[in-house]
């Protein structure tokens, strides 16, 4: 392929920044208008604290405040069911009513997240489809409640009045109900927000590797919250277990786990986790990554080939990292994916950017060459630099990248035909790799097969 001329590389260059900048003004007028809506629904609805005290030559200015509470219990349910948990606990910490009607609100509030009303289709790439019916009426939701609840639901940090009275006299079960939705949310729909200081949330991507949990050969990371013995999986926290020796566990010790472990060091209080990636293969290496709700970036474990991107120490050496290490050179960057292969790693940014690091020698970093980079370097050939990046898939020893537009990219060693390409190694047909996606290489358009047709 001839390399391009000024001219091409100013074009392409004045076509990215053009593609940021509309998404940049996408994304201030999406948040704009969501702003909007929830101001005038909050004024139609005029939620308000139905026992706050009033005198009472202000009942009838009152009573227009309390629209909401005077509205039946199941249209309230529904109500509710239009917000998201983060706004849900807003709105249960600031209306007594709703945090002591939570016991059955939370009821709608799940089946409107579990229950599926149509049969799930493929007419759409990259959204995700469901063809498991997981709830179909509100028992089947008040079991799995219940049995949430009684399993692990239930940590006892949050100790409130109506918690003190006990289940029958208020329903204090349901305060942590919070959490558990998000979780939801966060598992099923894909909805999952990183909130930076100072900044609107961004809306992380909606299916990426290592949301809840991630597995190598010789480790396992899955995100926990509570004190780790009483809560499940989808918090803030992380835990790891299994082969400890290269430290990519994360406690401060060439230790093997066998059972799960909580990492220390303020993750899960100060530090939240929002993806975990456990990176490593058959060759005794292995190193973790984890994303906090800020964007930055923690790694540690080996640290051969630069694969932690800390580059050298002090003494010009690749120290391996015991314990959760932030990366400096992506300090500057609001990450929102991450993924650890079996040498090297991958983040993608909130301006679709993609940064590789680690072992090159098979292409997997997608930079040109076979070198190793011990730091971060962003990928700004082979026309990856002119998309926008969402999402990143560190394989053992190559890439994969999904953009905005769906469209997947591969790079790195092509054996047994893992780039879904005519031309790697063992020629695999790229319309039989690629058909699963439900893209079409040559633009016709092909029946599309119904999962639960048969």
């Amino acid at each position: 392929m001839p390399p391009r001329s000024a001219e091409e590389k100013a074009r392409r260059k004045a076509l990215l920044e053009e593609k940021k900048k509309r998404r940049q003004e996408e994304k201030e007028k999406k948040a704009k208008d969501e702003a909007a809506a929830l101001e005038k629904k909050l004024q139609k609805l005029s939620i308000t604290d139905a026992s706050s005290s009033a005198d009472d030559d202000d009942d009838d200015s009152r009573q227009s405040k309390e629209y909401f509470t005077r509205l039946s219990e199941d249209m309230q349910h529904k109500i509710l069911c239009f917000l998201s948990a983060r706004d849900l606990g807003c709105a249960s910490m600031s209306c007594r009513s709703i945090n002591y009607g939570m016991a059955e609100s939370r009821v709608a509030h799940s089946l409107s997240r579990l229950k599926t009303n149509t049969k799930p289709t493929m007419e759409e790439v990259g959204k995700l489809r469901m063809p498991i019916v997981l709830a179909e009426n509100r028992s089947d939701v008040k079991e799995l409640l219940d049995h949430a609840i009684d399993g692990s639901g239930d940590t006892g940090r949050l100790v409130t009045k109506k918690s003190k009275k006990g289940k029958k006299a208020g329903a204090g079960d349901a305060d942590e109900y919070i959490s558990y939705a998000r979780f939801i949310e966060e598992a099923i729909q894909g909805y999952a927000l990183q909130k930076v200081p100072g900044q609107k949330p961004y809306l992380l991507p909606p299916i990426v590797n290592g949301r809840f949990a991630s597995a190598s050969p010789e480790h396992t990371l899955v995100r926990i919250g509570g004190d780790g013995g009483k809560s499940g999986a989808g918090g803030s926290g992380c835990t790891s277990w299994g082969v400890g020796k290269r430290g990519q566990l994360g406690h401060g010790k060439r230790k093997d786990e066998h059972d799960p472990r909580m990492m220390l060091g303020g993750i899960g209080y100060g530090i939240r986790i929002v993806q975990v990636s456990a990176g490593g293969g058959l060759v005794r290496v292995a190193h973790s990554l984890l994303l906090t709700a800020t964007g930055g970036v923690l790694s540690f474990g080996i640290a051969q080939y630069g694969a932690l991107g800390h580059g050298y120490s002090a003494g010009k050496q690749l120290p391996d990292e015991l314990r959760p290490k932030f990366i400096r050179d992506l300090a500057h960057l609001q990450c929102v994916c991450v993924s650890a292969g079996e040498l090297h790693s991958a983040v993608v940014t909130a301006d679709g950017d993609l940064f590789t690091w680690g072992d090159g020698f098979c292409g997997q970093l997608g930079i040109g060459d076979r070198r190793p980079k011990l730091t971060p370097q962003q990928v700004e050939i082979g026309g990856l630099e002119d998309e926008v990046a969402l999402s990143v898939s560190c394989g053992a020893r190559h890439t994969l990248v999904i953009t905005e537009d769906f469209e997947v990219w591969s790079f790195g060693l092509g054996h047994f035909g893992v780039l879904g390409r005519s031309f790697s190694p063992y020629q695999y047909h790229s319309d039989a790799t690629v058909d699963g996606l439900g893209v079409d290489l040559d633009g016709d358009e092909e029946e599309q097969v119904d999962p639960l047709a048969h």
